[in-house]
């Protein structure tokens, strides 16, 4: 058997590890698959750029068919990260029941990069309105976990960014309670000011608040 070795570098690993706490999976084996639909085409090229400027071997980027989907959702684009034995460790210290668990010292390693890679994948930007107008907005990252872990993403958030979220519980999964994390307006620009920089350009519509600069971004 081909004996492993973990040959990631910091920024490479640390890119891993916030590309699972979002969209990403890490299967049995060790290996670390992306999978966006096409509609995100744009968004998983540069995952599959951006790690590979980092010393990640990926495999090949391709696009396939989805039967399983939604009719929309049936084109997809895949890649791979090789296994490794980080990969094969971030795995046993990531995932609780099949899922992962979101720890602050998992949290820790997050850079303004790793956050804006956790929002692209898992947030969103919700807007209000008051009588046919918009009248505000508050993002929310749809954790989907536990109340305690909930905690220690508010407590991280805190700590780390001065940034004060609150919970939201939304929906009950199987034997737990889940809840997202949710950012009012001011809190929300915070999160903004700092993950803006390093966002996909073609994910730039999730963070754009103010209606004019989303109508300059769709060219309306």
């Amino acid at each position: 058997m081909k004996k492993l070795v973990n040959r990631v570098n910091v920024k490479g690993r640390n890119l891993l590890l916030a590309c699972v706490l979002g969209d990403a999976d890490i299967n049995k084996e060790g290996q670390v698959r992306f999978v966006h639909s096409w509609k995100q085409y744009e968004y998983i090229k540069w995952k599959f750029d951006l790690l590979r400027r980092n010393g990640i071997k990926v495999s090949n980027f391709f696009r396939y068919i989805n039967t399983t989907g939604y009719k929309d959702y049936n084109i997809q684009y895949k890649f791979t990260a090789n296994v490794t034995m980080f990969s094969k460790l971030l795995r046993k210290a990531l995932y609780k029941n099949h899922r992962v668990y979101f720890k602050r010292k998992h949290l820790n390693r997050l850079d303004p990069q790793g956050l804006a890679i956790w929002f692209m994948d898992d947030g969103s930007i919700l807007r209000r309105k008051y009588k046919g107008k918009y009248c505000g907005f508050y993002l929310r990252i749809s954790t989907y976990c536990s109340s305690e872990q909930a905690d220690n993403i508010i407590q991280y958030l805190k700590e780390e960014w001065d940034i004060h979220p609150t919970k939201i519980h939304e929906s009950k999964i199987k034997t737990y309670d889940a809840y997202t994390i949710n950012f009012g307006a001011k809190e929300g620009k915070k999160l903004i000011n700092i993950i803006k920089p390093y966002m996909c350009p073609s994910m730039m519509y999730k963070i754009l608040y103010d209606i004019e600069e989303l109508k300059s971004y769709y060219n309306i």
